[in-house]
């Protein structure tokens, strides 16, 4: 088993002008999942049945530099 140093973000191919969405985002795999796009430049949309969960994890998106309006 790899130790934390070897694990790395999965490599996708090229995104960049892509949208992904993402259901069940609000929490647990699907706001994990939600967060390796936005890292690769993909556009994300994430969606779920609750608000505050979501508006959480679009901050930590947004935080991340990999929001909106992100030049990254």
């Amino acid at each position: 088993m790899p130790t934390t140093a070897e694990r790395t973000i999965p490599t996708f191919p090229d995104l960049a002008a892509k949208v992904a969405v993402v259901t069940g985002s609000a929490r647990g795999i699907g706001a994990v999942t939600g967060k390796y796009p936005a890292a690769t430049q993909v556009r994300v949309v994430v969606s779920g049945r609750d608000r505050e969960a979501l508006a959480k994890v679009v901050a930590e998106i947004e935080a991340s530099g990999r929001g909106p309006g992100s030049n990254h």
